[in-house]
């Protein structure tokens, strides 16, 4: 198997990728719900638009709202600027929007939500906190850059204490394995590669 696609942050990446694609598509759902209608009754649920004039028309505002919710909640969990927490405040903002727009559709008024908005927020902000946990994408990769780093010193540190002496001694070494090489099985031959490799690499 590919080890490019048994890779966790390849599959982590995957699923953002395809979410991104989705998204847009979300836009069009409202066209499902037909115009003129109040009320869906299906076998799996029933949509009703309350007071708003019919259900296409609340479907679109909702989708709208939860379009651009997906759209700003993706910026915030990719997002590696600590500026990032700028954008909670347009996601507050949408969550407000959203849950007047229900609020309207029950009661048929507009009134101020900010209870709801309040809890809605504290839910959905822990929701982002875990998927940007989970995708971790910046961390993964200065994680990885500081090992890189470490094993980039390590080696330099021992080429610098590596002796011309032990460099002529393992050559010698070689060119007698080498000489010698129709007298040894495929096995011992590579063994004993392998122990003068080692012993220039430590």
């Amino acid at each position: 198997m590919n080890l490019l696609f048994d890779n966790k942050r390849f599959k982590l990446d995957l699923v953002i990728m395809v979410f991104i694609i989705i998204i847009p598509f979300l836009y069009y759902i409202h066209n499902i719900f037909p115009e003129n209608q109040s009320l869906l009754e299906t076998k799996y649920f029933v949509f009703d638009s309350g007071y708003f004039e019919d259900i296409n028309f609340f479907a679109w505002l909702i989708m709208t709202k939860i379009l651009t919710l997906c759209i700003l909640s993706i910026w915030y969990i990719t997002c590696k600027y600590k500026w990032k927490f700028i954008l909670l405040v347009p996601i507050i903002i949408e969550i407000y929007k959203l849950l007047v727009n229900f609020n309207f559709a029950k009661y048929g008024s507009e009134d101020s939500v900010y209870i709801q908005t309040f809890i809605g927020f504290i839910v959905y902000f822990f929701i982002l906190l875990f998927f940007k946990k989970t995708f971790n994408f910046y961390a993964n990769k200065n994680t990885s850059n500081v090992l890189i780093n470490e094993e980039i010193n390590k080696q330099l540190i021992k080429i610098s204490k590596f002796d011309i002496k032990d460099y002529k001694e393992v050559k010698k070494k070689l060119v007698e394995l080498q000489n010698d090489k129709h007298k040894l099985e495929k096995k011992q031959y590579l063994i004993q590669l392998i122990a003068l490799r080692d012993q220039i690499t430590f």
